[in-house]
């Protein structure tokens, strides 16, 4: 069974600073939750911190990136 990472990049803003928000899905013209790679999270976090700096309640106060192991799709044939 083969299987690939996941990254969920996710980051708190001055306005709520208890809640995470999903950076992949803010960026993402797709909008997508999770990003094939490491460096796709990464650039979601740097995009949503530069995106407003003249306001103090969009700054990025903290961030994580995620990381998940998933299975691959596999077809099955109905009987």
């Amino acid at each position: 069974m083969s299987m690939h990472e996941e990254y969920l990049a996710q980051v708190k803003f001055a306005f709520a600073p208890t809640r995470w928000a999903n950076a992949i899905w803010h960026t993402s013209p797709a909008a997508k939750r999770y990003a094939g790679t490491l460096e796709e999270a990464q650039n979601a976090i740097q995009t949503l911190a530069g995106r407003y700096p003249d306001d103090p309640q969009q700054k990025v106060i903290e961030s994580r990136i995620r990381v998940r192991l998933v299975t691959d799709w596999e077809e099955i044939k109905e009987v």
